[in-house]
């Protein structure tokens, strides 16, 4: 397996848990508010929101690094890409 393989596989796995962290936050910020009026007795319904933007927070974390090191990973792959044209002597 040549270097460019096992980071192009590496590539994909990330790609993809990119992919379902953003269809999971899709998933759960179904349920948010944005503005939310309650009355005296639904104190446990602003719980439930703070706690629901407090996983989003997180999520949204998580989904941005994510997506950063698949960019770092795609320009890798780029430039194994092009070192491997550019020291190639037969394509000159």
């Amino acid at each position: 397996m040549t270097l460019f393989q096992v980071f192009g596989a590496a590539w994909i796995a990330t790609l993809v848990a990119l992919i379902a962290m953003l269809i999971h936050r899709t998933i759960v910020g179904f349920r948010e508010d944005d503005q939310l009026f309650l009355a005296s007795g639904e104190a446990d319904l602003e719980r439930q929101q703070v706690k629901l933007s407090t996983r989003l927070d997180k999520l949204t974390r998580t989904i941005h690094s994510l997506a950063y090191i698949s960019s770092a990973m795609l320009v890798v792959m780029v430039s194994i890409s092009a070192w491997r044209v550019l020291s190639d002597p037969i394509s000159r």
